[in-house]
């Protein structure tokens, strides 16, 4: 009976004992795991931490906007990777954060907070005569005006129907409007004008493209021939051009790509996100809606045609940037016509021409306003349209071609 408790008693033994080691084992084992885990999290955090520090130096005034890779802290383990390149009215900024051999990289779009000049509601550049506001113009927010001042008048027997003609502050402008940003308006103007460089042997896939902003930019050229687009999917790091036209279907869909051609139409029902340079003309029919950050421009050509032109057809909607600009040419027609119901969110700049029929929920900056009536054409005079700046966003960034104050991010890109 003894002999067979011992022998039980042993076993016992050796089974607790199996238990413990293995218990004791796991606690070792856990513990390192543990200890593992803690240090994978603190450089994750410490990754993290370096990579929010290198975007907000990207979007600093320090940063100068070339490739600069460095080492945070002089150790060799923090370092750092950061510039941008020029996309349109835009920047796109990347950023490359290391900790051992772990990375993150981002890479987003750039713009600008707007100036005091670019938070008003309308600023008309002084050439010696008064604006005249008729029917149910409404203007809110500071404006910039001709020393002549604002009146209220009748165009078709349609009388001005507020009590105050502008519902903000009134300043006198001057003979010019406020100067765009000269350095980014040429990276802007060398970035299209390599375009049509491209080669024109590749050719644009009939269904679908989608090209990461970490890739290079894939271009496409067409010449001779329009660009007509009727029910492709375009997304990313893509810029089209054409020597003749370019024309987007309802059925296209495109995202962040830049268009380059003489004349660029928007036919009825297209929505995307899209920056569309022209030479000639930029026709967006009715029913349209450009997404943000999205930007319409016509820009200098050494064409003979002194009347190029933007048209905004009824319904349509542009969240973004307008920029009409003539360069030197001071003997320009440009025109930008902006229908009845169409609205733009953002800021319109035009050195030229404008017609302003439909609304701005943001701020307009031109050189002389024409109302093409029935009756006539009738010079520095708003009939029946709308320029809201409280209506936009207090968040709204623009194209730092308007502004040089802080830069902020739009979006981010894939």
């Amino acid at each position: 009976m003894n002999k067979k408790f011992k022998t039980s008693a042993l076993y016992l033994t050796i089974v607790i004992s199996i238990i413990v080691g293995f218990l004791c084992s796991s606690l070792i084992y856990m513990g390192y795991f543990s200890r593992i885990q803690i240090q994978i999290n603190h450089q994750k955090q410490r990754l993290f931490r370096n990579h929010d520090s290198a975007l907000k130096l990207l979007c600093s005034r320090k940063f100068s906007d070339t490739n600069q890779k460095m080492d945070l802290f002089g150790e060799g383990r923090d370092s750092i990777q950061l510039g941008t390149f020029n996309w349109g009215m835009y920047t796109v900024g990347f950023v490359k954060s290391f900790v051992n051999k772990d990375t993150i990289s981002s890479i987003c779009i750039i713009g600008s907070e707007p100036d005091s000049l670019y938070k008003s509601a309308i600023y008309l550049a002084d050439n010696g005569s008064s604006i005249t506001f008729a029917g149910k113009t409404f203007v809110r927010g500071n404006a910039f005006l001709p020393k002549s001042g604002v009146n209220s008048g009748s165009v078709d027997g349609q009388k001005f129907q507020f009590k105050n003609l502008v519902d903000g502050k009134i300043s006198i402008s001057k003979d010019h409007l406020p100067e765009l940003d000269n350095e980014f308006l040429k990276k802007m103007l060398k970035n299209l004008n390599s375009v049509d460089k491209a080669n024109p042997a590749f050719k644009l896939p009939t269904d679908s493209l989608n090209v990461s902003f970490y890739n290079e930019t894939q271009r496409y050229h067409s010449s001779g021939i329009p660009f007509i687009l009727k029910k492709n999917i375009i997304r990313g790091n893509v810029m089209l051009s054409s020597d003749t036209l370019i024309s987007i279907g309802s059925n296209v869909s495109l995202e962040n790509i830049i268009l380059f051609a003489p004349i660029i139409k928007f036919e009825k029902g297209f929505k995307g996100i899209v920056q569309a340079f022209a030479t000639d003309s930029i026709i967006i029919s009715e029913n349209c809606d450009l997404k943000f950050p999205s930007a319409l421009s016509i820009i200098p050509s050494n064409s003979s045609n002194n009347r190029p032109g933007i048209y905004m057809g009824r319904n349509s909607r542009l969240d973004g940037c307008l920029l009409q600009y003539t360069g030197l040419d001071k003997s320009s027609l440009a025109n930008t016509y902006i229908s009845e119901s169409a609205t733009i969110h953002g800021i319109v700049y035009a050195d030229a021409f404008l017609s302003l029929n439909g609304i701005i929920y943001g701020s307009l900056l031109c050189n002389k306003i024409l109302l093409n009536r029935p009756s006539g054409v009738y010079a520095n005079h708003l009939l029946n349209c709308t320029i809201d700046r409280t209506r936009l966003s207090t968040f709204f960034v623009t194209s730092p071609i308007f502004s040089r104050k802080k830069k902020q991010i739009i979006s981010r890109l894939k």
